[in-house]
């Protein structure tokens, strides 16, 4: 019984350990895409406007309180707007 306990608490530190990588990779990319518009003066509705999607979504995905989604990468991609 110890050994498999012992193997959760190793399982549960991973896991927080992988959650913190990935919450910091989050913000780098929000804090890059934001920086980036922020340097090409598009405004943030002009921006939200040419991905299709609403200003207050793009405000929270720059801000790191949303995931950047597969659809909204594609958006992105598709509409080469930064």
């Amino acid at each position: 019984m110890r050994k498999i306990i012992k193997q959760i608490e190793e399982y549960e530190k991973r896991t927080r350990q992988f959650a913190h990588l990935l919450v910091k990779e989050r913000m780098a990319i929000s804090t890059a895409l934001r920086e980036e518009r922020l340097s090409m003066r598009i405004s943030l509705r002009s921006a939200a406007k040419q991905l299709g999607i609403s200003a207050p979504y793009l405000s929270d995905i720059e801000l790191g309180r949303r995931n950047i989604s597969i659809s909204f990468y594609r958006r992105l991609k598709k509409t080469k707007l930064l």
